[in-house]
């Protein structure tokens, strides 16, 4: 593994978070990217630091649960920072009337075990595609249409 390949437990893990119509994309350090997939992995009890933006129109990207929302403007970057205080599924979603589809623009926070999240991202890099698919962890909407 290269330097890229490993994220310091000590420092925040940094996520791109891009708003499109009408789904999320999640890019992470090492510039892989869940394009369409609908799932964010983070470790729990770890601080993320999110730069927020948008591909087109404006949107907001908000967890309820964990008490973090951000506007998601084109050509512009927001900032918001998150803990997930335990190793399990959020729900995220769009919170600014976006278009027709605005309503199925939802994701997944996936929160892991440190370990559990190192051997993740150890094996993404930019070449990869997401091997994860939405229903996975266990939500429906969001990334199958890019109209």
């Amino acid at each position: 593994p290269g330097p890229d390949d490993e994220v310091s437990q000590g420092e925040p893990v940094e996520i791109t978070v891009v708003g499109h119509q009408f789904y999320w994309e999640f890019i992470y350090e090492n510039g892989y990217s869940t394009k369409g997939s609908g799932v964010m992995r983070v470790p729990a009890n770890r601080e993320v630091e999110l730069r927020v933006t948008s591909a087109d129109v404006f949107h907001n990207f908000g967890v309820p649960e964990l008490r973090v929302k951000s506007d998601s403007i084109p050509g512009q970057t927001t900032t918001a920072w998150f803990v997930a205080p335990e190793a399990k599924n959020y729900s995220a979603a769009c919170y600014e009337l976006c278009g027709q589809q605005h309503s199925y623009m939802d994701a997944t926070v996936v929160a892991m075990e440190q370990d559990e999240y190192q051997e993740w991202y150890a094996n993404t890099s930019s070449n990869t595609t997401p091997m994860e698919t939405p229903t996975e962890a266990g939500h429906g909407g969001g990334g199958e249409s890019h109209a």
